[in-house]
């Protein structure tokens, strides 16, 4: 056999293009049939044969021949031996002996990367001998252009770049193109990062290096991240890939600038700039592809000298940050973001620009923008945008000094204006003055002038000053004044409203026109004076005069009483009169302290005075309390004990006790101020002076100690109405004003080893009750006389049939019909049929049918009826005549051992003038 043709030619391959054929011309001695094997050795690691294709016509073609069951079929061919690189084709024609055939052999790249360039292929007929055919192997590039789609990468900065590329060859199998190698660092300081995983690392020549898919570059690219260190010298950076058969492909140049990753910032020029720190907002937008700029210095001095400009602040904006680094402020924007800086530049007030006010910003490796924040032509204008003062609402002439506030506003963007003057005179008569705290802060003040800086702060600020008026100002017309800025400048203030003159009250002068009675009515006359012209506004003081006195009602000069307030607004006129009705708490004694009164208005306070001393005199023991006007009176109770023994009481020698349970009550609802609340705590038996000391008083719920300092015991007299030195009923009266408020719910209880102790003491008849009394003034009351009479305490003998005590109507020579009269009751005897009568008139109430606010508190023991009654008497009755200040209620019971005693009684009578 020999073989001809291509043989001895160079093949060129296109990695992941079509098959390339190689013609061989055999001729065999003899026929051998379509079918046969042509053995091919020598084939290199990446090559691989595909099939046979007859060129020479007229032949006849295989007849599927029975061979191996391994044998590929006609025209095709399958490895034999892998390892000797020898392949089996079958002859797909009949070639005749001694004839000349062309046979195209389709030889194609595996995607393992061809081995050899160069190679002898043995070829080989039915098991004939070997003939050489030499071949030399050439591949062509995969790609046609590889791109870079970024240009520009910038010191410090990181940028997005993709590799791309082209081919017009016809792709056959896209697994069969291979790979290009892409070095992961171009130069020193260059870095290369895949965004995705379509690259693996690798090492080329030595350094690492990224291998990605010929495929994905003709697919649209493959993106880096391309990171430049910061001591990156700026240049060009040539990049070039290589294929797996050693092509190097050139994909471009880079340059490496020193701006960033930024471009130029274009600010709008303004015309003006103004005295104090202005602000300009300066942003650098990343260049195109950049995903992360540098960090920027901006140095603190201008570039050009420039008299009264300074940078003072640079200061980040969306996410960035900054820091101080020497004379410099060194800033690094978000990841992402462009840097955004808030530039402060301080004008001071004698700043003259000859020149435009131009800052830089600096990158690494040396680069620099230069920032025009202001044109040279700027006009300097002060930084405040508006001076207001407003002066209080009235300013009294002659009257204290009263707040005035400036308030300025600064320029938008502008913070630190510079200090401002104004005049002290603002119109004749009408000066500014420190207030009481002194002058606000970062204000100074000559004689005539006032001076204040509001610093570094965002605007606006307020100072309040104190304005004052003489009387010479009354025909002034307060004009706003011009305000002297630093640097020369100057503008014009404004009023928030004009100036309104007015008057003030300067002196309380308080009178009365009887003596002071402790537990009386008084009537005080209040002369109010006022300085000025219109009208001064209304006054206030404590209703509670002083400690023993206590306004409640009022006549002229537009006075109304509060609960805790009185309140005079008399309109226009400068001296005022009102007369006060008042009340002289029991308690009071000496020379009473009065208090401050406060114009509303202008919130002065001046002292009330006296013209005399006013001086109450103290209440004697026992003597009644009485007040006239709204005012109402009422009356609770409550027993702690009850005792009794078979046979004759007084000759026992021990009591046998019984403790009632503890009493409460809910006293009526005053709805105002009390003027006045006592607790009288009676005991009948033979014992210490005050055997129940220091009894507990429960208002509410809360327990209170009460002491015997300042109390008084009432006096005992007995049935012919002698004084009894050592009587066996005693009443104490603690004044608990202090303690018990409308609709209080009170009670009382000792400690029990001092009742132990009074009821083991000898005896005929030991008992313990108490008793609260309220007077109070009250808007919903009717005119009335409230009293409180304390009776003297008389011990009825057995057998006496009754007892009658005597109560005047009323000091004042008030009389009229009873409103109600509660007379507080404490009896033990026999019977149970106890009656009261009250008046001239015969009016009974016996006490089986009397209402009690307690309910039955009585009880019985061993046959005693023993109790404490409230006893409330209402209206019906006559209570006293025309000219007759006394009246009687008479407590009756059975005809025999009648032991019964008043502990305290409360009288209300309507008022009528007699």
């Amino acid at each position: 056999m020999t073989v001809g043709g291509g043989a001895g030619s160079t093949v060129t391959f296109v990695p992941g293009g079509a098959p390339v054929t190689v013609r061989l011309d055999v001729t065999a001695a003899a026929d051998v049939p379509a079918g046969s094997l042509l053995r091919l050795t020598g084939l290199p690691a990446g090559l691989s044969a595909r099939g046979l294709t007859a060129v020479t016509a007229g032949l006849r073609a295989g007849v599927g021949q029975a061979f191996a069951a391994a044998a590929p079929s006609p025209g095709s061919c399958a490895p034999s031996d892998a390892a000797a690189g020898a392949v089996d084709c079958a002859l797909p024609v009949t070639l005749p002996g001694g004839t000349a055939v062309g046979l195209d052999l389709a030889l194609d790249l595996t995607a393992a990367p061809l081995t050899a360039r160069t190679v002898t292929l043995g070829v080989a007929v039915a098991d004939g001998p070997v003939t050489d055919a030499a071949l030399t192997l050439d591949v062509a590039a995969p790609v046609d252009t590889l791109t870079l789609s970024q240009a520009v990468l910038a010191v410090g900065a990181r940028s997005q770049v993709t590799l791309s590329a082209t081919r017009t060859a016809e792709i056959v199998d896209a697994s069969r193109l291979g790979t290009l190698t892409v070095p992961a660092s171009t130069v020193p300081g260059v870095t290369w990062t895949p965004t995705d995983d379509s690259c693996t690392s690798a090492t080329a020549d030595g350094r690492a290096a990224l291998r990605c898919p010929v495929a994905e570059v003709l697919d649209g690219g493959v993106t880096f991240a391309v990171a430049v260190a910061e001591d990156t010298a700026p240049g060009a950076v040539p990049v070039t890939a290589t294929d797996d058969y050693g092509h190097e492909l050139p994909a471009g140049t880079l340059a490496v600038t020193a701006t960033g990753g930024y471009l130029l910032p274009q600010l709008e020029l303004p015309q003006t700039v103004h005295v104090g720190r202005n602000t300009r907002r300066v942003t650098l937008p990343l260049a195109p592809g950049v995903t992360a700029g540098s960090a920027v210095t901006v140095p603190r001095a201008l570039p050009e000298p420039l008299n009264g400009v300074e940078l003072v602040a640079v200061t980040p904006v969306d996410g960035g940050s900054c820091t101080q680094a020497g004379a410099s402020t060194v800033c690094t924007p978000a990841p992402g973001s462009p840097l955004t800086l808030d530039v402060a530049v301080l004008v001071r007030p004698d700043a003259a620009l000859s020149g435009p006010v131009t800052g830089a910003v600096g990158f690494p490796g040396g680069g620099s923008y230069a920032v025009t924040l202001y044109p040279g032509d700027v006009v300097v204008q002060p930084g405040y945008r508006s001076i207001v003062l407003t002066p209080p609402d009235r300013l009294v002439l002659g009257g204290p000094a009263a707040p005035l506030t400036i308030t300025a506003a600064f320029v938008d963007d502008v913070d630190d204006p510079g200090a401002v003057e104004l005049p002290r005179k603002l119109a004749n008569g009408v000066v500014l003055r420190a207030p009481d705290r002194g002058w606000p802060a970062g204000c100074t003040a000559t004689d005539t002038t006032l001076r204040c800086d509001p610093g570094t702060v965002d605007g606006p600020v307020t100072w309040t000053v104190a304005v004052a008026a003489s009387t010479s100002a009354s025909t002034s017309v307060v004009r706003p004044p011009v305000a002297r800025l630093e640097g020369g400048r100057s503008l014009a203030s404004t009023l928030s409203r004009d100036f309104v003159w007015g008057s003030d009250w300067t002196a309380y002068s308080l009178s009365a026109t009887t003596a002071l009675q402790a537990g009386r009515d008084a009537t005080l006359v209040l002369d109010a004076r006022a300085s000025g012209t219109g009208d001064p506004g209304p006054f206030s003081f404590p209703a509670r005069l002083s400690d023993g006195i206590v306004v409640t009602a009022a006549t002229g000069g537009g006075c109304s009483v509060g609960d805790d307030t009185v309140t005079c607004d008399p309109g226009t006129g400068t001296d005022v009169r009102t007369r006060l009705a008042a009340a002289v708490l029991p308690s009071a004694g000496g020379t009473q302290q009065l208090p401050d009164v406060t114009a509303e208005a202008t919130g002065s306070t001046v002292p009330m005075t006296a013209d005399d001393p006013l001086t109450v005199t103290p209440r004697a023991v026992g003597d009644p309390i009485e007040y006239t006007g709204r005012v109402d009176a009422g009356t609770v109770g409550g027993a702690l004990v009850g005792c009794g023994l078979l046979g004759q009481l007084r000759d026992s020698p021990t009591c046998a006790a019984t403790v009632l349970p503890a009493a409460t009550a809910t006293l009526p609802a005053p709805g105002g101020r009390v003027l006045w609340a006592g607790l009288l705590l009676s005991a009948a038996g033979r014992g210490p002076t005050f055997p129940l000391a220091d009894p507990v008083l429960t208002v509410n719920g809360t327990p209170y100690g009460l002491h015997s300092s300042g109390d008084q015991a009432l006096p005992a007299v007995d049935q012919a109405g002698r004084p009894v030195a050592a009587p066996e009923v005693q009443t104490r009266v603690v004044d608990v004003t202090s303690l018990v408020g409308a609709g209080a719910t009170v009670g009382v209880s000792v400690p029990s080893a001092v009742l132990s102790t009074y009821l083991k003491s000898p005896g005929r008849k030991p008992m313990v009750g108490w008793a609260v009394v309220v007077l109070w003034r009250s808007d919903g009351a009717a005119e009335s006389v409230a009293r409180v009479q304390f009776p003297e305490i008389t011990d009825v003998e057995p057998g006496s049939g009754g007892f009658t005590a005597r109560f005047a109507a009323s000091d004042n020579g008030a009389a009229g019909a009873v409103r109600s009269a509660d007379v507080v009751l404490w009896a033990t005897d026999a019977f149970g049929d106890k009656r009261v009568s009250a008046g001239p008139a015969t009016l009974s109430y016996p006490l089986a049918g009397v209402s009690r606010f307690l309910g039955p508190l009585a009880g019985t023991i061993e046959g005693r009826c023993v109790g404490l009654d409230v006893v409330h008497l209402s209206g019906r009755t006559d209570y006293g005549v025309a000219g007759s200040n006394a009246a009687a209620v008479t407590v009756s019971s059975g005809p025999t051992n009648t032991d019964t005693y008043v502990v305290g009684a409360v009288v209300t009578v309507a008022a009528r003038p007699v």
